[in-house]
C-alpha cells in the first residue's frame, strides 16, 4: 500500500471532521450571542427558545434523508450543499433585521448541519476498521468541542469588539469557501447509488422498527440534555442570573462542559469495555450525570473554578452519549451505517427541540413581569425551576438505560434486514 493510499483516508475524515468543527461554531454561537441579539430583537425567553430551536427542528427533520443520501450519493456532494446552506443562513443573519427571517436563517443552518456528525461518522465506518469507530467517534466530539468552546469567551470578545453582525458575515465566508472545497476535494471510498427504491425502504423500515434504536436514541437524547440545553443554549444565562458573571465568564464557564464532553468522550470509549453488559454501562452514566446536574443546578457553587470543575464533571458523563452511535450500527445492514446514524441522532435532536423552548416556557409561566430596559428579567428561582427539566431527563434515561440488551463485546451476528 503506498504512502498516499494510507493518507487518503485520513484526510477524508480530517476534511470532514473540519465541518463538523464548523457547525458546532454556528451551533452554539446564538447561546453566548443571546444579549445581542436578545436587545436587537427584543425577545422574551420563549422567543428566544423557538429562535434558537428552529436549528434543532431543520436539523432534527433532515437526519433521516440526509442519511439516505449519504448512503446513495456519498460525503462529497451532501457536503459540499450543506456547506453552502450554512454560509447562506449565516449570511441572512448577519443582514436581517426582522425576526422571521432570522428564524428562516437559522433554519437554514440547522439544515445544512444535518450532514456534519452523520457524514463524517459513514467516513469513518467506511474508511477504517469497525475497532475504530469509538475512537474516531471520541475524536469527532473533541473536536466539536473545541468549536463550541471558540463559540465561547473567544466569540464574545470578538463580538464586542467587530459587533455581531461582523462576525456572521465571517461565518458565511467561511461556509461558502468550504463548499469550494469540498466539491474539489474529498473523496467518496463506497456509494450505494445501485440501490433501488424499495432496498432503501426495506433497510429505513427496519431501522424505524427496531426498538433497541429507538431505546438507543431516547437514552443518547436524554443524556445529551447538558449539552442541547445547557451549554448550547441556557448556561450563560443561568451564570449570569444566579452568580453574577459578566458574558465572558458565563461563556468560560459554560464552555467547561464541552471540555469535559471532550474527555469523556475518549474516557467513554475506554470504560465502555469495563463494563459486562451496555445497560450497566449506560445506567452508570446516567446516574452520575443526574446527580452532578442536580449539585449544579439546586447547590450554590459560588466560587467559579469549584463551578466549572463541576460543569466539567457533567461534560464527562454526557460524553457517554457517543457509544449510542456505534451501538445502533451493529443493527444496520452492511452500507447504511449512514442511516442507522442518522435515524439515532434524529431521536436525539427531536428530544432538544422540546426542552430547549420548553425551559423557556416554564421560565415565563414563573415570570413576574420584570422588566429591564424593555427585556424580561428572570429571578435564580426561575432558572433553577427551569433547568430542573433536565435533572428529570436524566432520572427518566437511568430508568430507560436497564431496557439496552446486548454486551458491550458482542457475539458475532448477522444484520437482520
Amino acid at each position: 500500500m503506498s504512502v498516499h493510499s494510507k493518507l487518503t483516508p485520513w484526510l477524508m475524515w480530517v476534511l470532514a471532521v473540519f465541518f463538523y468543527f464548523y457547525q458546532s461554531i454556528i451551533r452554539v454561537a446564538t447561546s453566548n450571542l443571546r444579549e445581542p441579539l436578545t436587545l436587537e430583537f427584543n425577545l422574551t425567553a420563549s422567543e428566544y427558545g423557538i429562535f434558537a430551536s428552529y436549528w434543532l427542528v431543520s436539523y432534527a427533520l433532515l437526519q433521516i434523508p440526509t442519511g439516505i443520501a449519504l448512503d446513495k450519493w456519498g460525503v462529497r456532494k451532501v457536503f459540499t450543499a450543506s456547506a453552502f446552506l450554512c454560509g447562506l443562513g449565516t449570511l441572512i443573519t448577519a443582514y436581517t433585521e426582522s425576526y422571521a427571517w432570522l428564524c428562516f436563517a437559522r433554519l437554514l443552518v440547522g439544515a445544512g448541519s444535518a450532514s456534519a456528525f452523520i457524514g463524517t461518522f459513514k467516513i469513518s465506518s467506511d474508511w477504517f476498521k469497525p475497532y475504530m469507530l469509538p475512537i474516531l467517534v471520541g475524536c469527532l466530539s473533541g473536536v466539536g468541542v473545541l468549536g463550541a468552546s471558540l463559540a465561547g469567551a473567544p466569540l464574545v470578545m470578538l463580538q464586542e469588539s467587530v459587533g455581531w453582525r461582523t462576525v456572521f458575515y465571517s461565518l458565511s465566508i467561511t461556509a461558502f469557501a468550504l463548499s469550494l472545497l469540498y466539491s474539489l476535494v474529498l473523496r467518496d471510498k463506497k456509494l450505494s447509488s445501485t440501490l433501488s427504491l424499495r432496498e432503501i425502504k426495506k433497510q429505513i423500515l427496519h431501522l424505524i422498527t427496531e426498538p433497541q434504536i429507538w431505546l438507543l436514541g431516547t437514552i443518547g437524547f436524554l443524556l445529551y440534555t447538558p449539552v442541547s440545553v445547557l451549554a448550547d443554549l441556557w448556561g450563560p444565562s443561568f451564570m449570569r442570573a444566579v452568580y453574577g458573571y459578566d458574558s465572558i465568564d458565563s461563556a468560560i464557564a459554560s464552555s467547561f462542559i464541552f471540555y469535559g464532553n471532550a474527555v469523556g468522550s475518549f474516557i467513554a470509549g475506554w470504560m465502555f469495555l469495563k463494563f459486562t453488559t451496555n445497560k450497566q454501562f449506560f445506567a452508570c452514566f446516567m446516574t452520575l450525570a443526574g446527580i452532578i446536574m442536580s449539585v449544579i443546578v439546586w447547590m450554590d457553587l459560588s466560587n467559579f473554578w469549584i463551578l466549572c470543575s463541576a460543569l466539567f464533571a457533567l461534560g464527562c458523563m454526557v460524553g457517554a452519549e457517543n457509544l449510542a452511535f456505534p451501538l445502533g450500527a451493529r443493527y444496520a445492514a452492511e452500507g447504511f451505517q449512514g442511516l442507522s446514524a442518522s435515524v439515532i441522532n434524529f431521536l436525539v435532536m427531536v428530544g432538544a427541540i422540546v426542552l430547549q423552548p420548553g425551559i423557556g416556557v416554564i421560565m415565563d409561566l414563573l415570570w413576574d413581569g420584570s422588566m429591564n430596559n424593555g427585556v424580561p428579567i428572570y429571578s435564580i428561582d426561575q432558572y433553577r425551576w427551569g433547568l430542573s427539566a433536565l435533572i428529570g431527563s436524566l432520572v427518566l434515561g437511568l430508568i430507560l438505560s436497564l431496557g439496552v440488551k446486548g454486551k458491550t463485546v458482542p457475539t458475532p451476528h448477522t444484520h437482520k434486514g
